[in-house]
């Protein structure tokens, strides 16, 4: 209970600017970063940055969805797997495409990260934090 409280504290202390994510990171080897959640406030912030950050910490970076569906996780129905990608897709593509991205009104464009770095961020990374995954 205490660590996730204290985690919880972390996270809320560093959800916004690469600057002060990158410091953490550097004092705390176990520290990663879930973007998921977070992609609005990664947008904001400007792509040249967001990428030289992405670039930096390729090895510490996760991504998930945060999306919330009603049903049991063990049992996700293909039509909800379907309309989590259908919403998500587009978005996270754009992302880390070089496109523009839109998420509600917000617009910037997106970081160009290469398919090898983005596989990293998807799938790589989270086998390697969770073995047995």
């Amino acid at each position: 209970m205490v660590l996730a409280r204290q985690r919880n504290r972390a996270l809320l202390r560093h959800r916004h600017g690469v600057a002060e994510i990158a410091r953490r990171l550097e004092r705390d080897p176990n520290f990663t970063l879930g973007t998921s959640a977070r992609l609005c406030g990664l947008v904001a912030q400007g792509s040249a940055k967001v990428r030289q950050f992405c670039l930096d910490y390729q090895d510490r970076i996760q991504s998930g969805t945060d999306y919330v569906n009603m049903e049991d996780q063990h049992e996700i129905s293909p039509e909800c797997a379907r309309k989590s990608h259908a919403h998500f897709s587009p978005i996270t593509g754009q992302w880390w495409s070089s496109g523009t991205v839109k998420i509600d009104a917000l617009r910037g464009q997106g970081v160009g990260l290469a398919v090898g770095r983005v596989d990293k961020i998807y799938f790589i990374n989270a086998q390697r934090w969770y073995p047995g995954l």
